[in-house]
Formats: C-alpha cells, sequence, structure tokens
C-alpha cells in the first residue's frame, strides 16, 4: 500500500461515523425480530459501505476473502427479498373475504365462518407455512453472519 492509499484510508476512517443507531421501520417487533432486523441492516450498511467509495478493505486480497465478501452479497440481496416479501404477507388477496375477527371466537359462528370462509382460511395457512420457511431461512442466515463477524471490521 503506497503512502497516499494509506493517507487516504487515515482521513476516511477519522471522518466517517462509526456507530450507527438502527431504527426499527416495522410497526411491532419482538425481540427476535430485533435481533433479526439490527443485524441484517448492520450488514447491509456495512456492505453498501464497502461498495462505495469509503470501503477500504482489499476484498480481493486472497480466496478467503473473495468468498467471505460472496456470502455478504449473498446474504445482503436474501435481505432485500425478505423485506419485500414480508411486507406482502398476510395481505389478503383481492378476491377472498375476510371474515370479522370478532365474531371468529365464538363457539356460535366458529362452524359457520370455517365453513364460509374456506378459502380464506386456506389462505391464511398457506401464508403461516411461507411465513415459518422464512423464519427458518432468517436462522439460517444469522448464523452466516456469525461465520463471517471476524471480517466485518472496518
Amino acid at each position: 500500500m503506497n503512502m497516499l492509499t494509506k493517507i487516504k484510508n487515515w482521513i476516511k476512517y477519522l471522518v466517517r461515523p462509526r456507530y450507527w443507531l438502527i431504527k426499527l421501520d416495522i410497526d411491532y417487533h419482538d425481540a427476535d425480530q430485533q435481533i433479526l432486523y439490527c443485524t441484517m441492516e448492520i450488514l447491509k450498511k456495512f456492505y453498501n459501505l464497502q461498495t462505495s467509495e469509503l470501503g477500504h478493505v482489499d476484498w480481493d486480497f486472497d480466496e478467503e476473502h473473495r468468498k467471505v465478501f460472496a456470502e455478504i452479497k449473498e446474504i445482503v440481496i436474501w435481505w432485500r427479498n425478505y423485506n419485500i416479501y414480508k411486507k406482502h404477507l398476510y395481505t389478503c388477496p383481492i378476491g377472498i373475504e375476510e371474515p370479522d375477527m370478532f365474531y371468529l371466537f365464538t363457539e356460535q359462528y366458529e362452524a359457520e365462518y370455517k365453513i364460509k370462509y374456506l378459502s380464506y382460511f386456506d389462505w391464511l395457512d398457506t401464508e403461516a407455512k411461507i411465513d415459518a420457511e422464512l423464519d427458518a431461512e432468517a436462522q439460517v442466515m444469522l448464523k452466516r453472519i456469525i461465520n463471517i463477524r471476524p471480517y466485518l471490521w472496518d
């Protein structure tokens, strides 16, 4: 690394904010969702920084760095797709009538509602299965981030 590059990196290091606040832009969040969201947002910000002019890690240094950077990119792309899919999950499609949830919890109407709103409950079961699959994928992605954590310094 030549002297000019060292000076440039030193200046970037001094002027760039090093600590970020993560703002949760989801309406309701349990601790498990906070962990997922914050971890993924930190990785996304790290990736965006490394792909900008401010990034200073040489990801082409060796094969190991190239693999880690490919892993980071893959997780970030997954996170973008995950957010798009989660945003539309449980949004009732056109043509399926939603029942009044108040009556759902009364025994008198339960059997009648299950018959009348069969397509709604089928759709809801499908969405719940997809949601469970997404949660399983998220668990795998968090573990992948743990494996690459030593490379996430800037």
